[in-house]
């Protein structure tokens, strides 16, 4: 006898949610502090090329070098980018969504 399908839908669900939760492991709250606002906005960066470098002989640091001089490999990190960067940043700045709405709500005067 099968199991009914929601109770297959809740387990893959939750299997896909423990290993998604297991790859972006929460904030460690002694490292840094949550923030209340990005540092930059999401776009085209120019400080991002590297203009030193010609862009016929290694295209890939022009068009990245500054960007990885300015961002380096964190050290509990194996790579970097610009996606792993902004997971980051919306961790720390959902931390601070969180962290301010467990504050206890002022009394309306």
């Amino acid at each position: 006898m099968h199991p009914p399908f929601r109770t297959v839908l809740l387990c893959a669900l939750l299997c896909h949610l423990s290993v998604a939760w297991g790859q972006a492991p929460l904030p460690d709250p002694t490292a840094d502090a949550p923030a209340t606002s990005f540092p930059y906005t999401p776009g085209h960066d120019p400080l991002a090329l590297d203009r030193s470098v010609d862009p016929c002989v290694d295209f890939y640091r022009f068009s990245c070098g500054g960007w990885m001089d300015r961002n380096p490999i964190p050290a509990d990190e194996s790579s970097w980018s610009v996606y792993a960067k902004l997971a980051q940043d919306n961790q720390r700045f959902l931390w601070g969504v969180l962290t301010d709405l467990a504050r206890p709500m002022q009394a309306a005067k």
